[in-house]
């Protein structure tokens, strides 16, 4: 037995799997914490502030999200990785000389985002910047697990999400609201690029470079292919679906509602995020192509899982509701109360949707742009609906429960092709 544990050591891709996993579970409760004191400390509307910034930097991020996605594969994938991601580095850079005015337009247009969002002023000034950071770290930290540094990338990771967490401690002690909370986390984020550019430096600075112009034309050729669009597509449309409603309800309800709001949809997300580690590894068996009887099992497997997850959530919200509400988020969410346990069954629904998109993701199929066809009748019925919390809530289950229903049939149909 220790034999074989050490075995599996050795092998980097199971120890980096291992280093991934442990991260990315502390990062989920670090920023759990983050969201249950920062609504504690903030009330409703600051809380709201919170939540609808971070709506905008996920839908903003899909892009980034390609682009790590594309450099790890590329990185990983050749033989000389410290050479091939030290000249990747270079082209990098070359680029954003070349569009630096590209930000100057961004901030140009700041002022009219409070307009636009109705996030106050100090929210809406942050967001470009925190935008222009996220890509400039995105590509450090997609070349650390392209180069497989998996430990000194998790413990990065960590490290910044304690940064973080630090704006609403000291907001606890008493240093101002708000404020503190967004200057914590620009400084993580600042922070996660310089820390990365550093140790990249440090690990890369006796590499020569190869000529940018090959790296382009291979950026390029992967740039054009058919599943970076799908995939590109299918990841923008879960994290709409995931994130219009809170930044609808920001746009058009009180700040006070749209925090209450908030936090409805972060108790919908923790079942997403509680299971999320499992939807990682199962997306490497999706992909494989040597047992597909053993990709469909594990499929189902993870479904019964989840829907398990979810009655136990539901009985959970149902009965204890005023209790949760009370320890993690305070009085001042009580409104939260009654719409608790409907949280639960949007949560276990939009996991599900993840799911089975997911593996049609891997399997390369174009049935992961399903919600992408769907999402303009939920942005179309968001308009068309009473403007009233338990109104977007209905929606939210309705539309998610119909999704599941037809990705469900997608995929049974996609089976029977399958054996004919």
């Amino acid at each position: 037995m220790l034999k074989k544990a050490k075995k599996h050591w050795k092998n980097e891709f199971f120890r980096g799997g291992v280093f991934l996993t442990i991260s990315s579970t502390l990062i989920n409760i670090l920023n759990y914490f983050f969201n249950f004191l920062a609504a504690r400390l903030l009330g409703p509307s600051g809380f709201g502030e919170i939540s609808t910034l971070f709506s905008y930097l996920c839908i903003t991020a899909v892009p980034i999200a390609v682009l790590t996605t594309l450099i790890i594969q590329k990185v990983s994938s050749v033989k000389n990785r410290l050479t091939y991601a030290r000249s990747l580095e270079d082209f990098f850079w070359l680029k954003i000389n070349n569009w630096w005015f590209l930000i100057i337009i961004a901030f140009l247009l700041t002022p009219i985002i409070p307009r636009i969002t109705n996030l106050s002023n100090i929210t809406a000034y942050i967001f470009f910047p925190l935008i222009i950071l996220s890509f400039l770290s995105s590509f450090y930290s997609a070349a650390f697990q392209g180069l497989r540094f998996f430990f000194l990338f998790s413990v990065i990771q960590v490290g910044m999400a304690i940064i973080k967490l630090l704006g609403p401690i000291l907001v606890a002690v008493g240093i101002d609201g708000l404020v503190t909370v967004i200057l914590f986390l620009s400084l993580s984020s600042l922070m996660t690029m310089v820390v990365t550019k550093f140790f990249f430096h440090q690990k890369t600075k006796e590499i020569q470079f190869q000529p940018t112009v090959q790296i382009e034309r291979r950026l390029i050729n992967i740039l054009t292919r058919p599943q970076v669009f799908i995939t590109g597509i299918s990841m923008l449309s879960l994290i709409l679906f995931n994130n219009l409603d809170v930044i609808f309800v920001k746009k058009f309800f009180l700040a006070t509602d749209a925090g209450i709001y908030s936090s409805w949809s972060l108790f919908a997300k923790i079942i997403l995020y509680i299971i999320s580690p499992l939807s990682s590894i199962s997306f490497v068996f999706f992909a494989s192509k040597k047992d597909p009887a053993q990709n469909n099992k594990t499929l189902m497997t993870l479904l019964m899982f989840l829907t398990i997850v979810g009655l136990v959530s539901f009985i959970g919200y149902s009965l204890f509701a005023p209790v949760i509400i009370g320890i993690l988020f305070g009085n001042k969410f009580n409104a939260a109360i009654p719409y608790l346990s409907l949280a639960s069954i949007f949560g276990s629904f939009y996991a599900a949707i993840s799911f089975i998109n997911y593996y049609f993701l891997a399997k390369k199929s174009r049935l992961a742009l399903l919600l992408a066809l769907f999402i303009p009748f939920y942005i179309l019925f968001l308009f068309l609906i009473p403007r009233q919390l338990i109104q977007i809530m209905r929606l939210n289950i309705i539309f998610s429960a119909a999704m599941t229903t037809i990705y469900l049939i997608a995929y049974f149909m996609s089976r029977k092709g399958e054996n004919i």
